[in-house]
């Protein structure tokens, strides 16, 4: 009797340690097809104990609610372009992720394909700062025009291998998004988690936008998951800040995750728009913050507008010239490539964009304050539109030049700047 009690035991720790361990796969098919491609994506893998949570984030800034740990769904992807997607899974013990799947969708019009990303996000010795790689490959006689990563708590860089820290734990929706000369674009996001340094996971907020690519004055709806609390947790103050619109009271739905807020809008305006979300819980300091992307153009089976992939920099320094802020230095244009472009009023008179893209400015200390930049873009069908953004110029620093222009370095700088690299170097080798 004793054997078999010890035996029962057994078996019974054994449960509770796998059902402690909840596991997220995905596959997905086909992986490649042409526009509007509709694929099948199957979890069938994964497996959770009292399911709390499950969604699929299909990669362009769309997630869909799953019922069951193991199910199959499926999603039309309208709009070509490089995607990855994933899936995240919450249980009463604990959180899963997917590996990515890597899925082309290819332009019906010309058969161009997007180009292709392997995406790595690496921890770093410092809970909160993590190690960001990708590796693209574009089709041949379509180079990569334009990218630039997007950390998902609203900040970004043009750097090809950048560091990022985290001002807080949370969970993120972190991409590198790239267009080509052609217009094709790349949308490679994946899930960050970042745990605090005892490695609990605070409450988080992740973002979603349904559909996420849309056209003029439709709806779109923008849920927002508060995971990591309770159902009754108060909250005092959620805003989503559309392009046009601040809604400060979202409908707030209690579930079994947490809280899930939601808020319906029709952008009348094209473009290519982060939604900032807020939400303040009682309990908590500072606030969650979290964004989605949206694509507001002519995606309905007509020809697509062109549209900013990712928003130009909203800051300049009077006596410097200006960059958007990717990596390549030139907007990052969506659609019916190749494109022209020119600039548009009420731009600065000195305003000046080549054949590639590159805005050619440089804001004179007259300019210091606020400057409305526009830039005229014809797409290969000759489908003309004007993007603009507003960009706040400062004024640059006195006294830090020396003759020839060069800036002067003091030996400090130096000696910090050599010290930030060795400790970058001590990061990426841990």
């Amino acid at each position: 009797m004793r054997s078999v009690r010890l035996f029962t035991v057994a078996a019974l720790v054994a449960a509770r340690a796998a059902a402690a361990a909840p596991a997220a796969h995905l596959t997905a098919s086909p992986a490649t097809g042409v526009a509007p491609l509709i694929v099948a994506f199957d979890t069938a893998r994964s497996s959770a104990g009292t399911l709390a949570e499950h969604l699929l984030f299909v990669g362009n800034g769309e997630a869909v609610s799953l019922p069951m740990a193991a199910q199959m769904s499926s999603y039309n992807y309208p709009v070509p372009g490089f995607y990855l997607a994933q899936t995240w899974l919450r249980d009463g013990d604990g959180v899963a992720l997917s590996q990515p799947v890597p899925l082309s969708v290819t332009r019906d019009s010309d058969g161009l394909a997007p180009p292709t990303a392997t995406v790595n996000v690496a921890a770093t010795t410092d809970p909160l700062t993590f190690a960001f790689m990708a590796t693209v490959t574009a089709s041949a006689g379509d180079p990569i025009a334009a990218e630039r990563w997007d950390f998902g708590d609203g900040s970004g860089d043009s750097a090809a291998m950048p560091f990022h820290a985290y001002a807080q734990p949370g969970i993120y929706q972190a991409a590198l998004v790239a267009t080509t000369r052609a217009g094709m674009p790349l949308y490679g996001r994946t899930i960050v988690v970042v745990r605090d340094a005892g490695g609990a996971l605070p409450p988080s907020l992740l973002v979603a936008a349904s559909p996420e690519d849309t056209s003029l004055l439709s709806p779109v709806t923008v849920t927002a998951y508060v995971e990591g609390v309770a159902p009754d947790a108060k909250i005092t103050s959620a805003t989503v800040a559309w392009p046009d619109f601040v809604d400060a009271s979202p409908t707030v739905t209690p579930t079994a995750a947490g809280i899930t807020l939601t808020s319906e809008h029709a952008v009348a305006m094209p473009g290519y728009y982060d939604l900032p979300v807020t939400v303040q819980l009682a309990a908590q300091t500072a606030p969650l913050v979290g964004s989605v992307h949206l694509t507001v153009a002519n995606v309905d089976g007509s020809s697509p507008s062109p549209v900013l992939l990712t928003p130009p920099a909203s800051v300049a320094t009077a006596g410097v010239a200006y960059s958007p802020g990717t990596a390549t230095g030139a907007l990052a244009v969506a659609g019916q490539g190749p494109f022209a472009f020119g600039a548009a009023a009420p731009s600065p008179p000195e305003l000046r964009v080549d054949g590639d893209g590159h805005v050619l400015w440089t804001p004179t200390h007259g300019e210091v304050g606020y400057q409305r930049l526009a830039v005229r873009i014809v797409d290969g069908q000759g489908t003309e539109t004007t993007a603009s953004w507003v960009v706040t110029v400062a004024e640059g620093k006195s006294g830090c030049a020396m003759a020839g222009g060069a800036p002067a370095t003091s030996p400090w700088l130096l000696a910090l700047v050599v010290a930030a690299l060795a400790l970058r170097r001590r990061r990426v080798t841990a």
